[in-house]
């Protein structure tokens, strides 16, 4: 653990020179949230919105997650019942939707496409709220607590039981199996620092409630970066397939190509196992996350510079 902390503050000081470096050396002005924050990075993240109908038999909630590299996913549940708006709800159906395309934003505008159409409206953001102008209504948006994904997530399973463990895809969902499955649910971080210090491999895994996983690494290159020192390079790589989960067994498939693996889990560490290696991730939280971001950071500097 203390390396990570010393990486924490390595990084922190590289990024901080690199951004203010770009800043000065840039013609092109990024537009200002009213807090100060550039447009671009402000909206980066994941945000939420909750409405419900007056008398409780409808509500509609949906997470929109807006990424560096300009694009953007969102998930959005429809759902029909009684007492939506209170502790005693009950369901009756639940209707999903799964949007992605790109986005951009400039001057208090944001431009979204997908499909083919394309959807321009004024924003702004204050602290931690989006707010979307419509002549029909605003949209309000807020960013994603730990609270709020646990709402998703358990939106995600009665939409599971409620359609049989299928989605909309024509695919089966592989993520039921057992209980190990909910488990698994969510973003590990592992990472290797080299014996001599020249490079840093990191590796991001999201497991997701629709059977489905995502994995991102990360080479980080340079000199003395298991102390403090310089980064030369960053590379990226991301792989997604679909996962299984059965009798503490764990199986991959992508690319038409299937591995398993044995698997231990607990609330804050994941470990796969197979013979006598075995790799260690631990559940992701406010620190990993923002460690995770520094490094995309940086990849986006040195793939940009």
């Amino acid at each position: 653990m203390k390396k990570i902390l010393n990486l924490f503050s390595f990084f922190g000081v590289f990024l901080l020179t690199s951004l203010l470096l770009t800043a000065c050396n840039s013609d092109d002005k990024d537009d200002l949230t009213d807090d100060g924050r550039s447009e671009s990075s402000a909206i980066v993240g994941e945000w939420a919105s909750f409405d419900y109908g007056s008398n409780g038999k409808w509500m509609f909630m949906e997470m929109v997650n807006f990424k560096r590299n300009g694009t953007f996913t969102s998930v959005s549940y429809y759902v029909e019942g009684k007492n939506l708006d209170n502790s005693n709800a009950k369901i009756n159906n639940i209707e999903k939707e799964k949007v992605s395309g790109t986005y951009t934003v400039s001057k208090g505008v944001i431009t979204l496409t997908a499909d083919g159409d394309t959807w321009e409206k004024q924003y702004s953001i204050k602290s931690d709220r989006l707010i979307i102008y419509d002549n029909e209504g605003n949209m309000y948006y807020d960013v994603v607590t730990d609270e709020i994904e646990e709402q998703f997530d358990q939106m995600e399973q009665w939409y599971q039981l409620l359609n049989n463990g299928t989605d909309n895809d024509d695919d089966p969902v592989w993520g039921g199996g057992d209980q190990g499955s909910n488990e698994l649910v969510g973003e590990w971080i592992g990472m290797e620092v080299n014996s001599n210090g020249r490079s840093i491999y990191m590796e991001k895994v999201t497991f997701k409630n629709d059977g489905t996983y995502i994995v991102t690494s990360y080479i980080i290159h340079g000199r003395n970066l298991d102390t403090s020192g310089t980064i030369e390079q960053v590379d990226k790589q991301e792989e997604n397939g679909k996962y299984r989960v059965s009798n503490g067994v764990l199986t991959l498939t992508s690319d038409g190509k299937t591995a398993s693996v044995s698997y231990k889990v607990d609330e804050t560490s994941l470990t796969l196992i197979k013979g006598e290696e075995s790799i260690s991730y631990n559940r992701m939280n406010d620190q990993w996350k923002q460690f995770v971001d520094v490094v995309e950071m940086a990849y986006q500097i040195t793939h940009n510079s």
